[in-house]
């Protein structure tokens, strides 16, 4: 799968979310998370998977489902801070060229956000 086929469909999975069709969203981003896995951790991949983990983790604690959420959120954390490291340039906090840093930063305080509301 190609990253525009792969942006496509998670653009789709939000559509459930937002729809709150939470069971359509929860399958889309299982089925995403699977392709995705297989993917090389390139920084324009891994911007994706943090967005499908994410996604999941919501759909999943919509259904009620908190292990499945919370497992997803785990994912998604490490996964932007993966994403951060791999932006935040050579040695720097905030690499000043671009917004990849502070959008990652911000989506990691976000998913600790998610992880506990529900602990």
């Amino acid at each position: 799968m190609n990253l525009n086929d792969l942006s496509r469909r998670i653009g789709e999975a939000w559509h459930y979310q937002r729809q709150r069709d939470w069971r359509e969203a929860a399958r889309a981003f299982q089925d995403l998370a699977k392709e995705a896995e297989r993917l090389e951790r390139t920084e324009a991949a891994l911007h994706h998977i943090v967005d499908i983990y994410y996604g999941l983790g919501l759909s999943e604690r919509a259904l009620g489902n908190k292990e499945a959420a919370l497992k997803a959120f785990n994912q998604a954390a490490a996964l932007a801070a993966e994403s951060f490291e791999m932006v935040k340039g050579q040695g720097e906090i905030n690499n000043l060229v671009d917004e990849e840093d502070d959008r990652f930063m911000m989506l990691g305080t976000m998913i600790k956000q998610r992880i506990a509301e529900m602990s």
